[in-house]
């Protein structure tokens, strides 16, 4: 297998994922290190390469990849040897879904749409009791307020309806959220 020798644009959540990147100014050789910081809005994934020579060899395990939650990461890379570190890459991956592990019904929906799937079902579940909270005992339950699971709600509809929208778009579609008005004679 040859491995790559630049960041992937695209990775399995489960799967090995591994590269191989050089920097003449911090050779492995050297003493220096490769961190990676991978961050979304729901996850951060940090990670330091391994020395093969001048090199640096990156491989994440299946165990570490295995529960890497799906999606688009923002990327940097740092050179790091003592207490010296400067930025030297940067981009972004789109990490896929583990189809071997996933629930079918979750392969093609986003985090927003996970969440906002999860707050209507509060809701709905809220519909047949009346207690916001009580105490028996020692022991007692309080729940989100139903203003503030309405306000998430609200939110969370607009992530959606931005993520669809921008779906839509890229495959070539006028936007969904666009209104075109056409005026006429009487």
């Amino acid at each position: 297998m040859t491995v790559p020798t630049l960041e992937p644009t695209a990775v399995t959540a489960g799967d090995t994922w591994s590269w191989r990147r050089s920097f003449a100014d911090y050779p492995a050789s050297a003493g220096w290190s490769l961190r990676y910081v991978f961050a979304n809005s729901s996850q951060r994934i940090t990670f330091d390469s391994a020395a093969d020579g001048d090199d640096h060899l990156v491989t994440r395990a299946i165990t570490d990849t295995d529960d890497v939650v799906p999606g688009r990461y923002q990327w940097v890379a740092f050179a790091r040897n003592g207490p010296e570190r400067y930025q030297v890459a940067s981009g972004e991956i789109q990490v896929r879904p583990n189809i071997e592990g996933a629930r079918p019904w979750d392969l093609q929906r986003t985090h927003a749409a996970k969440v906002l799937a999860a707050i209507e079902a509060v809701i709905e579940e809220r519909a047949t009791k009346d207690q916001e909270e009580y105490t028996i005992g020692d022991r007692s339950l309080k729940r989100t307020p139903l203003s503030d699971l309405l306000e998430m709600r609200t939110a969370y509809r607009a992530e959606v309806a931005a993520e669809t929208a921008t779906t839509v778009i890229a495959a070539g579609s006028p936007n969904p959220r666009s209104v075109r008005v056409r005026f006429g004679r009487a």
